[in-house]
This record gives C-alpha cells, sequence and structure tokens, in this order.
C-alpha cells in the first residue's frame, strides 16, 4: 500500500501521529507492505532520520523520501495554514516511480481510524482520481473553469486523494498542471485543491465523505449523531481550517482522537500542557462571552 504525504520540519510531529494511526488499523493487509512516499523540500537530515526511525519502530513504514526543487512553487501563493509544499502533489507522476501505478494521498492533519484497504483497492473505473466531495464549498465553486458552465458538478476536497498515476501518465495530465499554472495567474481561493478541481473536472469517481474524508472544524457541534458517525463510521478524519487538535484554542472535542495517539507514544507532559491551557481558555472564554450578553442586554 504506496501512501503520499508533502511536509515541512513544522509538521512532522503531526504526520508522526497521522501515520501512526494509519499503521494501527492497516498493518499487513494481506500481507501488504506499508510504504510511504514523502515529497519535501525544508526538513532538515537530522529531522529526516528522527521521522523514517519512527516511522520504521513504531510504524512498520518503509520511508521514501524525495526532495523536490520547490523553485517552481516559490511564486504561487499560499494560506496561513498552508505551505508550498502543498503544491508537489500536482506533479506525483512525475516525482514518484513509475513502478507506483496508484498512491493514496493524506494530509497531515488527519488521524485514522480504520481500514483503509477497501479504499486503496478500489476501482477507478476509468478516472483519474478517487475523492470525497467537501461538504463545505460548493459544487459550482469553479464553474467559470468548466467546460458546461451551467452544470453542476461535485467538488472534492484535496485531503485524501488516491491517484491512478498510471492513467494520468498515459494522459498526460500533469502536463496539463503546469500549462494551467502558467497560463492562469489568477489567484485561487483553495489553491492547489482548485487546480486538481479544475484539472481533473468530471474525471473524479467520488466515495462516502463522512467515511473516508470527515471533515471537522474547530467551530463545528458535535451532537449525539454526529459522535457516533464519527466513532462507528468514520475511518479518516480530516481537521480542516486553520485551527488544528493540537493548539488548546481548538474546542471541537473530536481532538481527543488526536492526543489518543500522542498518549499512545508517551507524550504526557504535551497531553497535560494541553488540557490546562484548553480548559483555562474555554473558562476565559466563557466569561468574556457572558460579559458580552450583559453588555448586549443593558443596550
Amino acid at each position: 500500500m504506496n501512501v503520499l504525504i508533502a511536509i515541512n520540519e513544522n509538521y512532522v510531529r503531526q504526520a508522526e501521529m497521522m501515520l501512526y494511526s494509519f499503521s494501527k488499523h492497516n498493518f499487513s493487509k494481506g500481507g501488504e507492505k506499508l510504504r510511504v512516499y514523502l515529497l519535501y523540500s525544508d526538513i532538515s537530515e537530522n529531522a529526516l532520520r528522527e521521522f523514517q526511525f519512527f516511522l520504521k519502530d513504531k510504524c512498520s513504514i518503509e520511508l521514501i523520501s524525495i526532495r523536490v526543487d520547490a523553485e517552481w512553487v516559490r511564486q504561487l501563493p499560499v494560506l496561513e495554514y498552508l505551505t508550498h509544499e502543498t503544491y508537489f502533489r500536482l506533479l506525483a507522476g512525475k516525482l514518484l516511480p513509475d513502478t507506483v501505478e496508484r498512491v493514496l494521498w493524506l494530509d497531515a492533519d488527519m488521524i485514522i481510524k480504520g481500514d483503509c484497504s477497501a479504499l486503496y483497492h478500489m476501482d477507478f473505473q476509468d478516472n483519474y482520481l478517487i475523492a470525497c466531495e467537501d461538504m463545505l464549498v460548493g459544487g459550482n465553486h469553479l464553474t467559470e473553469f468548466h467546460k458546461t458552465p451551467n452544470q453542476q458538478t461535485k467538488y472534492f476536497n484535496a485531503g485524501m486523494i488516491l491517484f491512478n498515476l498510471r492513467k494520468i501518465r498515459a494522459d498526460k495530465k500533469e502536463e496539463e498542471v503546469l500549462r494551467f499554472l502558467t497560463e492562469n495567474r489568477k489567484p485561487l481561493k483553495f489553491l492547489d485543491q482548485d487546480v486538481l478541481n479544475i484539472v481533473y473536472y468530471g474525471k473524479v469517481r467520488y466515495v462516502d465523505p463522512k467515511k473516508y474524508n470527515h471533515l471537522m472544524l474547530t467551530v463545528e457541534k458535535v451532537n449525539k449523531t454526529k459522535k457516533a458517525l464519527l466513532e462507528k463510521n468514520t475511518v479518516i478524519i480530516h481537521y480542516v481550517g486553520a485551527d488544528k487538535p493540537w493548539f488548546y484554542k481548538y474546542v471541537n472535542p473530536s481532538w481527543k482522537y488526536y492526543w489518543q495517539m500522542e498518549l499512545e507514544n508517551g507524550n504526557y507532559f504535551g497531553y497535560v500542557k494541553f488540557l490546562i491551557q484548553h480548559y483555562v481558555y474555554l473558562f476565559v472564554r466563557k466569561i468574556y462571552q457572558a460579559i458580552g450578553n450583559g453588555r448586549a442586554g443593558i443596550l
């Protein structure tokens, strides 16, 4: 089973927790080896060695690191919580060995709760990608780029993508990606995710987003129904947005899935520190909200 990630040094720990959670539920499925391809440009050799040791020792994962010349992405825009490494996946077919015909891209801000083998071996049905609809973005977000602009279509979130590299290479789709980046200098709201949706429009197989790419925002309330869905159905939790569960200001209770991985890897001090800061923050925020409501009542 081939997994693809792209991170810088600031995201190594989160990638470790994501891949650790992946290995817990996908270890030696059907005798398969777990192999992770890392695309990077800004990770020190020491951090890379530690990352490789962690994956081998804790996860039984083979790491194949591929250093990428990042000059071609330096002029491309990024968001507050994204880095230039996010663009590397656009050229996965060129950067990975030709022997890799399918690869599962996973964002580092995810936790894997179940078996991904059924997803990984899914029939592409002659599509370039398998992905999940982005339930936070409307299907007509990019209609200005579509050949049939009046036809509504789904828009996928790029946190989880199964790439059909054999077909992508055969149809030279990555050349189309580079051409698009060269010819379209207009800033796109969701950066490379928009590029992927434009270039692979109409040739994506969609799977259940609540199972394989369950988007979680810190402001989202988790009621009993959603909690049951997370516990019983969700395979991949994706912490989207600028706030992440390793920050004490993350108020969505789904942070527990991330910190469970940290605890299993001995980060007790980090967990206690998070809890103290988190609940102090919630207490202070509640006081400010009460003061604000009181003033509103007086006015």
